[in-house]
């Protein structure tokens, strides 16, 4: 049987007692499981702003020096950033760091719902763009606070609508007039009990979602 771990992530002041955890879960999970951690690689974020790159690269390596028991740490070449860190898919860091996280992953879906223009089937190709393309961008709203994507949010909803019409009309959707081109938007975006194809728009929905995810966490 093979048991696979994606990530853990420690929260923790930088000490030798932090960095000790790591080996701590090293055990609890062979001692509980029987699993072995492997661990190639870490990376470490420094969210104080006093820090630069230098210094702290100097005060992990300096974490790892003071104890043998972590020798084992220091031949994995921890990444080190002072900006911010992925976790679990979600950008977390300053606000410059996260805007470019979230305007690299817009375009990254912008470029993946044009590939999707090849699917001959209408079915399959609305379910690949709302339940594969979109929901890459809701995932991130309900984490991320939405001053920070707005702009990107809305970039993705009219790449979606667009597809979606594209493929729909066969590109017959250009001549039509702002009133239908309204109507029809609205149609895409309502619920589905509500008669509609049930393609949220996350511009609108992202703040309710990272609101109702935050309260969530703090009940």
């Amino acid at each position: 049987m093979l048991g696979i771990c994606d990530d853990i992530f420690i929260i923790v002041r930088l000490s030798v007692q932090s960095l000790v955890v790591r080996g701590g879960n090293e055990k609890i999970l062979k001692a509980d499981l029987d699993r072995d951690l492997n661990v190639p690689k870490f990376n470490v974020f420094f969210p104080d702003t006093s820090f630069t790159l230098d210094t702290a690269r100097s005060a992990l390596d300096s974490a790892v020096r003071a104890d043998p028991a972590l020798a084992d740490l220091a031949a994995m070449g921890a990444g080190v950033s002072t900006d911010g860190i992925r976790v679990a898919g979600i950008p977390v860091g300053v606000d410059a760091w996260v805007k470019t996280f979230v305007e690299k992953k817009t375009r990254s879906v912008i470029t993946d719902v044009a590939k999707l223009d090849v699917v001959s089937d209408g079915l399959l190709h609305n379910h690949l763009v709302n339940f594969c393309q979109h929901a890459r961008m809701v995932f991130l709203g309900r984490n991320t606070p939405t001053p920070l994507l707005s702009e990107f949010m809305v970039q993705v909803d009219d790449i979606i609508v667009e597809a979606v019409y594209r493929h729909g009309t066969g590109g017959g959707h250009v001549d039509w007039s702002p009133h239908l081109r309204k109507f029809s938007n609205m149609k895409i975006q309502v619920p589905h009990f509500r008669g509609g194809f049930g393609i949220t728009p996350n511009e609108g929905s992202a703040i309710s979602a990272f609101y109702s995810a935050s309260c969530a966490l703090v009940v």
